[in-house]
């Protein structure tokens, strides 16, 4: 009874109205919010008006064509068909009847497309085009610089066979007698088999190395437990609806979930006692957020559902402002206690592309942009404008510096980096012909040569000296043995071991020196101990609160006295650190305004109490340091473009800055009359620098955007490095070798030779360097000075010892202060209001957080097929205009390593891309393409083109290109999935898993994949799916949940669901289970 009182409880009303013809003409949704459609005489919709009043017209031809579509935003779409029905050109204009994009589309007499074609309708920008065989198949693809890919086709079963990319790389397919898929070899030679149980689902799959992945299933079908090539193992439990109560791991962690009547996570709590708590608005959209620590965030959405608000713990307030087409315009920031508010204002075309961002002061950054939507020119604050061409294919061709440096790029046929020119030279890369570096020689004609494995694992580097790194793999592919090989010169090598979950557990290097690491029930890291043949040199012990801060860390450190000893953290509601403690006694204190900035901080130790003051774009204006008898008093100077210029001590002069148009640090100099110069390459990499007259070079790893320094040489000096994670041994030119030892952060803290010294370091929290400190600790100052014998310190930092910063790539890091001297590049969004700072370190949580490139966030990629190109080109541009890497890639061509037919063309494709996505971390990966609970599918309709749950399509029936089970892992940490019913519940529910929940087990472990329960659209309302399915449109897009629910509805009558379930739209799935509901 009381069940059925809850389930009422929660009952909303969505109604519809039809008119005489049984035409939808009106829906009053949960919240209040009218969308209404007109029609016109032939019965097709005329006009749609959204919940904010927003009207979409459309047009159509005598044959019922859609001819034309006139969006809020005023973006006009003009139709062309044949008279076979054929859309043969689509203009993009605006309603002044300006043509802004023209493609063109060509068919054969069977009506196959042979040829698209994308200009200005005179000239053209882009051309794709293809052949078929007789049974209308497609058996090649030209790509717009030429490149061709070719296929063939099983003659039994008439499957694809075969693949030759546009070099002569060919992938192959084999099939048992069921049509199922139990071979696939990729370019490599890498064979991959797949073994099935009786029902057909997927049992094993077993890589060219003999990694094998097992799936076993209860008798009712459900997913009853993984078990992973290391041995991990994961074990499901279901509660009387069939969802998911509790997934457990081998280690006995397990994570349980609680749920409303709608279906919706109430709590999560995991069995060391976390738990994270959920409320929600009527239409779903979550509302509250209660952190493990009881911290609670609101959030508030506008009737089309966009977050207009957010609430942090302490009651601060962001607000969003949206245009016509759902695109944010502004954001504001409300100050607290006189705070002045924070605003960033967006001015759009009518495509949604930025032209001009407006901060609070009034500076302006404009933005122009070619028919295809790429942006040509930037003009930044100063002026100063830089202009990009690009290939025929989209690849960057060159880049001009405001009239200054000019860079060209050229490219391989299968679209990769092969030279590029800049003002130091030439920069050559040569690749074998799966598309790997062999060899990259910098402009000073240095050569760094490359080995590869057949699975992509980095086996041998071979250095301009001839000194060689060496790797040796166990059988699960894991790093066990780096070497370095060298004639005449003694044996050094690093040792590496595991533990039974496959993490790293211990680190042996020939000098003598041994890491172990030993983790928590929930995976963190709880000790980190360094030895030597005397015993411990380092350890140190942590513990965590419920979300993963540190709150205590017990440091025994030899020689060190008064470092050791047990230090206590404490947070505010926002997680930012605010005081520190040693022993007991109190040692720092911090604190912040409303928009995250260090507004004060009172060092004990040191006897000083530091007041700072910020102007509206959280930039320091000025701090005053003072003791029982005097104030320091220091101001700071900004250029434009918000670069720190000055920072002044009572008026003089302490360090001065430069920047180049490039934005990187270009001069520094001192109040000791010391001065730098600093040089780059056109990747923005630092090779180079003069100091006081000296210079030093740089020879860098250009595979690797961080921790990539090889070769420092300063004059006759020379410094070689080798990298593991991080870099773990230095060798001198003379032969000297000495041994890296980190903290957990990366922090060297011994850089020691074989006999046992070299040099030793400590820092605070925030990187403050302890030698030079003003005697930090009443003891003998014994600690090494950062740069002057090794050039890394903090998190692997490079300090500079004459601007007084650090080194972190895109920019400098100030540990004195904890910010960075410039804007971060990346702009972030407003999920998390104290991200918007683009100063601040880390959030204000240094002890959790690390910042390896000066970058808050990493690269995003863009995978999507024509069907939803305009959508997926939309979230490019938001993505770019907020400063994003992004790495796009059309499933539904055939550009150079692209690997597609006309059967599972991009399905294989995707996998193959996915697979090749770099180990680094990846901040977000976006997938458009169609779907349901169990399968993404890359074309309309296909039975093959499609990844699935298990291999098979629905039925059973007919194997597609692929099992998602079978993608590899990345450290992802946010995944978008914009496919329909890719998160449906009731699937997750009655399956123990769908396509959602198989790939947060593929991402990092504390990644995010956001999908949809029930039918997705984009941008206006509209009841034709047609429109969403035309190439080439740049449409202004937001996903949202859609009013057609064709197969969710189909799902709950074949599952006797009935209508209890109402789709959720945006949900999200964490670690293979249902998380909550969209933020």
């Amino acid at each position: 009874m009381e069940e059925l009182q809850n389930l009422f409880r929660f009952i909303r009303v969505r109604s519809y109205t039809y008119n005489e013809s049984g035409s939808l003409i009106k829906v009053v949704d949960f919240d209040g919010g009218v969308v209404s459609i007109d029609y016109n005489v032939m019965g097709k919709p005329e006009k749609y008006t959204d919940k904010e009043g927003h009207e979409t017209k459309l047009s159509y031809d005598k044959a019922g064509n859609l001819s034309e579509q006139l969006e809020p935003s005023g973006v006009l779409s003009v139709y062309e068909y044949d008279r076979n029905n054929l859309l043969i050109r689509a203009r993009l204009m605006t309603s002044q009847q300006e043509h802004i994009r023209v493609i063109d589309y060509v068919y054969d007499p069977a009506g196959n497309l042979v040829k698209t074609q994308i200009g200005d309708g005179k000239n053209p920008m882009s051309v794709t085009s293809y052949e078929y065989d007789a049974l209308n198949r497609i058996i090649a693809v030209i790509d717009p610089v030429g490149g061709k890919t070719t296929y063939t086709y099983n003659k039994k079963n008439g499957k694809i066979s075969s693949i030759t990319d546009a070099v002569g790389n060919q992938c192959t397919f084999r099939y048992n007698k069921m049509g199922e898929l139990i071979e696939e070899t990729d370019i490599k030679g890498n064979t991959t088999r797949f073994e099935y149980n009786a029902l057909g689902r997927i049992t094993s799959v077993i890589d060219s190395v003999g990694r094998t992945t097992k799936y076993y299933y209860s008798y009712g079908g459900r997913m009853e437990k993984t078990v992973y090539p290391n041995n991990r193992q994961v074990l499901y439990e279901y509660d009387r609806l069939g969802r998911l109560k509790k997934k457990t791991d081998q280690t006995g962690f397990s994570i349980s979930y609680i749920y409303d009547c709608m279906g919706r996570i109430l709590s999560v709590e995991s069995s060391t006692g976390q738990k994270k708590l959920y409320s929600y608005d009527i239409m779903g959209n979550i509302t509250s957020v209660t952190d493990a620590n009881g911290n609670l965030t609101k959030y508030a959405y506008t009737y089309n559902g966009n977050l207009n608000q957010v609430i942090d713990a302490f009651g601060n307030i962001t607000e969003y402002t949206y245009d016509k087409a759902n695109r944010v315009i502004c954001y504001c920031q409300y100050g607290r206690a006189g705070e002045e508010n924070h605003i960033m204002q967006y001015e759009r075309d009518v495509f949604g592309q930025v032209e001009c961002i407006r901060d609070t002061l009034g500076a302006e950054e404009h933005f122009r942009y070619d028919l295809l939507g790429r942006m040509i020119e930037k003009t930044n604050s100063e002026g100063m404008v830089t202009v990009y061409t690009y290939t025929a294919d989209g690849k960057p061709e060159s880049i001009q510096y405001n009239n200054d440096n000019r860079v060209e790029l050229e490219y391989t046929p299968l679209r990769q980096l092969s030279t590029i020119k800049d003002w130091l030279g030439e920069i050559k890369i040569e690749r074998d012909n799966y598309g790997n570096p062999i060899s990259i020689t910098d402009h000073e004609g240095r050569t760094v040569k490359y080995e590869w494995g057949s699975m992509g694992q980095r086996q041998e580097m071979t250095y301009p000296d001839g000194i060689k790194i060496r790797w040796k793999y166990d059988n699960l592919l894991r790093p066990i043995q780096m070497k370095r090989i060298a004639e005449e010169k003694e044996i050094l090598c690093v040792d590496y071991r595991y533990d039974k979950q496959g993490r790293i557990s211990e680190k042996k290097s020939s000098g003598g020196y041994c890491t172990r690491w030993i983790y928590n029930e929930s995976g963190n890291l709880e000790e980190l101990s360094h030895e030597d043949s005397a015993g411990t040199l380092d350890k140190f012990h942590y513990t965590y609160d419920a979300i993963g801060n540190k709150i205590a860390i017990y440091k025994e450190r030899r020689y060190f006295p008064e470092e050791s000893g047990k230090y206590r953290y404490i947070y505010d509601k926002l997680q930012r650190l605010t005081d520190v403690e040693k022993d007991g006694k109190l040692l720092r204190n911090y604190r912040y305004d409303t928009f995250g900035n260090r507004v004060g901080m009172d060092d004990y130790v040191r006897g000083i109490k530091t007041i700072y003051e910020y102007d509206v774009l959280n930039r320091l204006k000025w701090q005053d340091i003072s003791d029982n008898e005097n104030v320091v008093h220091k101001t700071y100077t900004y250029d434009k473009r918000g670069n720190l210029t000055g920072e002044y001590r009572n008026g003089e002069l302490l360090f001065g800055y430069s920047y180049n148009s490039m934005n990187r640090l270009e001069k520094a100099w001192n109040s000791q009359g010391k001065n730098a110069e600093y040089f780059y390459n056109s990747l923005g990499q630092r090779i180079g620098r003069i100091i006081c007259g000296k210079k030093e070079d740089y020879l860098l790893d250009l595979t690797k955007p961080y921790h990539n320094l090889l070769e420092l040489r300063k004059g006759k000096q020379k410094q070689n490095f080798y990298w593991d994670s991080n870099v773990t041994v230095m060798e001198t030119e003379s032969g000297a070798i000495q041994y890296y030892l980190q903290d957990e952060l990366g922090s060297p803290l011994r850089v020691l030779y074989k006999n046992g010294y070299g040099e030793i370091y400590g820092y605070d929290e925030f990187g403050n360097d302890f030698c030079g400190s003003e005697k930090t600790f009443n003891a003998k100052n014994k600690y090494s000075i950062q740069g002057e014998c090794q050039p890394f310190g903090y998190t692997g930092y490079r300090f500079d010892e004459i601007s007084g910063t650090y080194f972190a790539q895109a920019r400098e890091y100030q540990p004195e202060r904890g910010v960075f001297t410039a804007e971060d590049v990346i702009r972030k969004n407003g999920i998390i209001p104290q991200a918007l700072n683009r100063y601040t370190y880390c959030l204000g949580n240094p002890l959790k957080y690390i910042d390896l490139n000066g970058k808050e966030e990493a690269p995003v990629y863009v995978y999507y097929i024509d069907d939803f190109k305009r959508e997926a080109q939309w979230q490019i541009k938001q993505l770019e205009d907020d400063g994003k890497n992004v790495i796009q890639i059309n499933l539904s061509k055939a550009d150079g390593n692209d690997k597609f037919d006309d059967e599972r063309e991009r399905a294989q494709m995707f996998a193959e891309e996915w697979n090749n996505m770099k180990d680094e971390k990846i901040e977000s990966v976006y997938i458009f393409s169609h779907g349901t609970e169990r399968m993404l599918q890359f074309e309309d309709g296909s039975s093959y083109n499609a990844l699935t749950i298990d291999g098979w399509n629905k039925a059973g029936e007919e194997l597609v290109a692929g099992d998602i089970h079978d993608l590899t892992s990345k450290n992802i940490a946010n995944l978008y999935i914009q496919a329909c019913n890719t998160g449906m519940l009731a699937g997750y529910a009655k399956n123990t898993e769908n396509v959602a929940s198989i790939l947060s087990n593929k991402i990092s472990n504390d990644g995010m994949v956001y999908s949809w329960d029930g039918s997705v659209s984009f941008g206006p309302y509209n009841i034709e799916q047609k429109i969403m399915d035309i190439f080439g449109m740049s449409y202004d897009l937001n996903a949202r949940e859609s009013y057609v629910q064709g197969h969710f509805n189909d799902m709950m009558q074949e599952w006797s669901v009935g209508l209890v379930l109402m789709p959720k739209g945006m949900v999200q799935y964490q670690n293979g289970k249902y998380y909550k509901n969209k933020e």
